[in-house]
């Protein structure tokens, strides 16, 4: 991910898996992560790293792991960097 794509990542930009299944929506862009707000469920900090591709004519931003990978982690708590 280059250093200009995550500089078009901006809040209210909804947020899919790499298998096109909807996170949520950004609700904070930080320094190293993203604040994701969840729909029924708690807000998760997800890193930088782990964004694929960012389409901003969509306003829309794709991670680079899938719906079951996504469930395995705990992003509920920034990473300490």
């Amino acid at each position: 991910m280059s250093m200009q794509s995550l500089v078009e990542i901006q809040p209210n930009m909804e947020v899919y898996t790499s298998d096109a299944v909807l996170i949520g929506s950004i609700k904070q862009v930080r320094e190293h992560d993203m604040l994701i707000d969840r729909t029924h469920h708690r807000d998760i900090f997800v890193p930088f790293t782990f964004v694929n591709l960012v389409v901003d004519t969509e306003r829309r931003v794709e991670l680079n792991i899938t719906e079951k990978d996504y469930s395995d982690l705990d992003w509920e708590h920034p990473s300490i960097i």
